[in-house]
């Protein structure tokens, strides 16, 4: 787990550097501190991250508020245990995003509007419990 130290340090250092990537890996984070992390990081992040990276740190659920990072192209859920996706209010409001990766996680679905995402060209979904994908992604991912 990320200490409060830690995570200021993440958000004032990104601020700062004004960096189009956030590498998260490493740390190991609940979800609930990336909630806290892109909350405080307001607008700031929001306006020019581009890569977020969290491969491996640990989330059981992705926090609703991932929809203020519209601007990502890049997000690595990678090896985590995420059961499911925020509902489509949440993850559709990344209409940026070009890569999603999912791999190895526990999800066993995905929500309706995946297929909302058009600028959406690679979807890792390898290693997970799916049993069928929703009606609107099916022609766009076959």
């Amino acid at each position: 787990m990320a200490s409060q130290e830690e995570l200021e340090i993440l958000i004032q250092r990104t601020n700062i550097d004004k960096d189009y990537f956030l590498v998260l890996s490493g740390y190991m984070m609940t979800s609930k501190e990336v909630e806290i992390l892109i909350e405080k990081s307001g607008d700031d992040i929001a306006c020019f991250l581009t890569e977020l990276d969290m491969d491996g740190i640990g989330l059981d659920y992705l926090p609703c508020n991932i929809n203020k990072l519209a601007g990502v192209i890049s997000l690595d859920l990678n090896r985590n245990e995420l059961i499911c996706l925020p509902d489509s209010n949440s993850i559709t409001k990344l209409t940026s995003l070009v890569e999603l990766d999912l791999f190895g996680n526990q999800l066993t679905s995905l929500p309706d509007g995946i297929g909302i995402l058009k600028q959406l060209k690679h979807l890792d979904l390898e290693s997970n419990n799916l049993k069928e994908l929703p009606d609107s992604s099916i022609y766009r991912y076959d």
